[in-house]
């Protein structure tokens, strides 16, 4: 039996409800500018960070990992060497 090979899943090939720019939201006016080559609103984080008004956090594309928690965990861990 032949084992046939596939790709990896690529960002691209991701539907469309799951990346979204600031154009495709219904709040575009009130969603703050992000760069979509980096980021994209995906589904809000466990700690529930919402960017603008969107109802969806932005997400890192490299990691798929919530801006804002990055931020907050970076933070905490200064705090505690200090």
């Amino acid at each position: 039996m032949e084992q046939v090979l596939t790709p990896r899943r690529q960002f691209a090939d991701r539907p469309a409800d799951r990346v979204l720019t600031p154009a495709d939201t219904p709040q575009a006016e009130d969603c703050p500018p992000f760069d979509p080559a980096r980021n994209y609103l995906g589904k809000l984080c466990p700690r529930g960070h919402e960017w603008g008004t969107t109802g969806r956090s932005l997400l890192r594309r490299s990691n798929q990992g919530c801006r804002q928690c990055e931020n907050e965990r970076r933070r905490e861990q200064q705090a505690a060497r200090r």
